[in-house]
């Protein structure tokens, strides 16, 4: 049984959402990491703490890439819930309401460790 709300879709029409909620997807990927290149050598500084005195690049274009490297994955982390709601957006309208129900705690839970894990290291 369906609400008024909920239609079919065909097999083109899921393609075209998905290749919409992936493009959004690159979009914040590619914005989160245009500012954390901002802040690489920064975060780059932190993460390399105790080894720093040890740590060589080889060539010249390694100094650049490993900023590159931190900026995607520290845009990939940042953005992270928003990735997940896009997720959450593809999938959730065909779910039936009862597992719909089980979905509220999940997130919850998961935003509360989520920030947990991403800020553990900073305290």
């Amino acid at each position: 049984m369906q609400n008024e709300n909920e239609r079919r879709m065909s097999f083109l029409e899921h393609l075209e959402e998905l290749r919409k909620r992936i493009i959004i997807c690159v979009i914040y990927l590619f914005l989160a990491s245009c500012v954390c290149y901002l802040f690489s050598p920064k975060i780059l500084s932190f993460l390399k703490g105790p080894v720093e005195e040890r740590l060589v690049f080889l060539s010249p274009t390694e100094a650049f890439l490993a900023r590159i490297k931190v900026a995607i994955f520290t845009g990939l982390g940042a953005i992270s819930p928003l990735l997940l709601y896009q997720i959450w957006k593809f999938i959730a309208p065909g779910l039936k309401t009862r597992e719909k129900r089980y979905i509220f705690p999940t997130i919850i839970f998961s935003l509360f460790f989520f920030i947990l894990g991403f800020f553990l290291p900073i305290l």
